[in-house]
């Protein structure tokens, strides 16, 4: 399936090639991006979420590509009844920035550092318990070190909040999500027409993230460069599932990707400079 994009004039029912038809200038064309057409037999597709789209956790069956999505609000039932509320659509570029926001900024995540604290605190109390106990039981000296050790062992394994601070205004957050968005949207649309994936496109925005916390080399090339702030800012992988991905999707898709581009570079249809420049583009 071949997408194709065109501007539609409809005033004088043709295509145009800009927002603007010099034609009619009072026409407002649409941006028509969800038609899709077969090569072989010229059989069309619109991949807009309806009863002829056949979808399977928010990708289209037919096309591979995640489906637009309409959440269509009640109508308030306070004084201004009259007001209804519009469709709201939302781009993969979108919805990337609004995965990536909350993945690192969160209340959501923030909410769960916290408690995982709490978790380690409250471990690290018994276990120095235990082994006060265990000294007590065998006469052995108490050495206070040894509970420190506990400690800080234990505090060790959560991960650090320190980039909060470097990117304390909102501004700066809503900035690094948008350059992430980027890069991911870039690379995913070099890799989906060789990746026949049923995932979900946040599930990808996710193994795209976390290649990036150690990066990706083929042919002597950093594909994926690895990125600090993924390394200091993600959360453990177990913790995917916080923000709605399944663990088990997660892994077969940063599988696939890591096996695409290793496939493309060794068959020679693109090289990994290529794929690094794509990649890294502004």
């Amino acid at each position: 399936m071949q997408k194709l994009e065109a501007w539609a004039c409809l005033e004088g029912n043709h295509a145009v090639s800009s927002p603007c038809c010099c034609m009619h200038p009072n026409s407002k064309p649409v941006l028509v991006n969800d038609l899709y057409v077969c090569t072989k037999t010229g059989r069309m597709h619109v991949c807009n979420g309806c009863e002829n789209c056949c979808v399977e956790q928010g990708v289209c069956l037919i096309t591979g590509a995640a489906v637009t999505v309409h959440s269509l609000l009640p109508e308030p039932t306070q004084p201004r009844r009259h007001r209804k509320q519009r469709a709201a659509v939302y781009t993969n570029e979108q919805m990337a920035r609004a995965f990536i926001f909350d993945l690192l900024f969160s209340d959501r995540r923030l909410k769960y550092e916290r408690a995982r604290f709490s978790a380690c605190n409250e471990m690290s109390r018994r276990m120095a318990q235990r082994h006060m106990r265990e000294c007590c039981r065998t006469s052995t000296p108490l050495v206070l070190q040894d509970i420190a050790d506990i400690f800080l062992v234990n505090r060790d394994r959560l991960r650090s909040m320190a980039y909060l601070k470097t990117h304390a205004t909102r501004a700066q957050r809503i900035n690094v999500c948008k350059q992430y968005a980027r890069r991911v949207q870039r690379l995913w649309a070099l890799l989906s027409p060789h990746i026949s994936s049923p995932h979900s496109f946040q599930t990808t925005v996710a193994a795209v993230l976390y290649l990036m916390r150690r990066g990706v080399a083929c042919d002597g090339v950093m594909v994926i460069p690895m990125h600090p702030l993924m390394d200091a800012a993600l959360p453990d992988a177990h913790a995917i599932k916080e923000v709605g991905v399944h663990r088990r999707q997660f892994t077969n898709i940063k599988n696939q990707i890591s096996l695409t581009i290793r496939k493309l570079v060794e068959d020679h249809v693109i090289t990994a400079v290529d794929i690094a420049d794509c990649y890294e583009s502004s």
